[in-house]
């Protein structure tokens, strides 16, 4: 199948087309769904196109260089107009899930490095115990929280500093997410973040504790203090975990959480 066969989204009715197919959906593909809610139209970081066969087969959304894609069903045709998308567009960075991911996962091995992680209803997860003071981040702080993402390897594979800041940026300044920290003497020691917010849900991640940090139990507060904050405003706490830490995985199913999806991101080598 040939990208012409694409349709862009250029208009609200469209846009909300889209979003309904996604619907319930949405817990297992947070990211794509509220940066088209958020960014669909209007913005020249995003775009979002669709497949419709008499109705709607597959989504994909560009934001910076990251391409999500979303069907509800594969198939033959499906599989190959993903393929010819991804060979069009050479993203740095793809995201998608569950039956697509793994699919991909073989066709892509020479090209991109594979990252599982799995997305987590944490809505009823465990909120007492608190041990360090928690506080809004301001502006002026995404800078400093930007330099503690980069001594992550995982995130200096993801993104440069530049792009990483003005996604920060963006979200603070369009209210779209929120930035928590803690810290020691004056110096951010730890974050955590709502990458992005509507009325319904919240994905929360990005928890990055500053690695030459040595006492305990910055992150412990950091995710508490979140999903409080969450559960105080009625709305659903979507996080990720990554397959090499099925340890903490475990503890928050324990804890109330709830497995949604498996969630591939395959970055460009």
């Amino acid at each position: 199948m040939n990208i012409d066969n694409l349709i862009k989204v250029n208009d609200e009715n469209t846009k909300s087309k889209l979003l309904d197919y996604i619907g319930e959906d949405f817990k297992k593909v947070p990211y794509l769904y509220l940066d088209l809610e958020k960014y669909g139209l209007g913005n020249d970081n995003v775009e979002t196109w669709y497949y419709d066969s008499n109705d709607i087969q597959c989504i994909f959304l560009r934001y910076f260089d990251c391409l999500h894609i979303y069907a509800k069903k594969m198939s033959k045709s499906i599989e190959e107009l993903i393929l010819n998308v991804i060979y069009k567009i050479v993203p740095h960075t793809i995201i998608t899930i569950d039956k697509i991911g793994l699919y991909l996962k073989d066709k892509l091995l020479d090209k991109y490095k594979t990252i599982l992680s799995f997305v987590l209803d944490e809505t009823n997860v465990l909120t007492s115990g608190i041990g360090y003071k928690v506080e809004l981040a301001e502006r002026d702080d995404l800078v400093e929280i930007a330099d503690l993402f980069l001594q992550s390897e995982h995130y200096k594979r993801l993104y440069n500093k530049e792009v990483l800041l003005k996604q920060f940026e963006q979200r603070y300044d369009d209210k779209f997410g929120r930035f928590f920290k803690v810290c020691d003497n004056g110096k951010i020691v730890g974050s955590l973040s709502t990458y992005g917010e509507n009325d319904k849900f919240a994905i929360v991640s990005g928890m990055i504790v500053d690695l030459n940090y040595k006492k305990p139990g910055v992150a412990v507060s950091l995710g508490r203090y979140v999903s409080k904050v969450l559960r105080d405003e009625n709305k659903i706490n979507l996080g990720f975990v990554s397959e090499d830490n099925i340890k903490s995985m475990n503890l928050t199913l324990k804890q109330g959480g709830v497995k949604i999806s498996d969630y591939y991101q395959f970055i460009k080598m």
